[in-house]
């Protein structure tokens, strides 16, 4: 796939950094982050995330082994950040963004 990277991941730009001339106070960045919370939510987060997948595959965007491969990649993140040795990242917004990172 010769896609470009989604925003956020070749620099520590936050992924609505290109909506804004200024960067919010930092005290708006401070509360929007969430995931030392939403951490919690990545086994949810996988799982959506292979199901997203598998309707992709069926829906013929995705071949058979383009969906194999993303589900691998998906639940060996999933088991990285259940282990602790999943590495975030400071520009990593959510649970989310993290785990896309982790896939690509």
């Amino acid at each position: 796939m010769s896609q470009p990277d989604p925003p956020g991941l070749e620099t520590d730009e936050p992924l609505w950094g290109g909506r804004f001339d200024t960067a919010p106070a930092s005290e708006a960045v401070a509360l929007s982050r969430s995931l030392s919370i939403d951490v919690r939510l990545a086994p949810q987060d996988v799982e959506s995330s292979v199901a997203h997948v598998r309707a992709l595959e069926d829906a013929g965007l995705l071949g058979a082994g383009e969906a194999a491969a993303l589900e691998k990649a998906l639940r060996d993140v999933g088991e990285e950040i259940a282990a602790g040795r999943f590495a975030f990242h400071p520009a990593d917004e959510d649970v989310h963004s993290a785990i896309e990172r982790g896939v690509t």
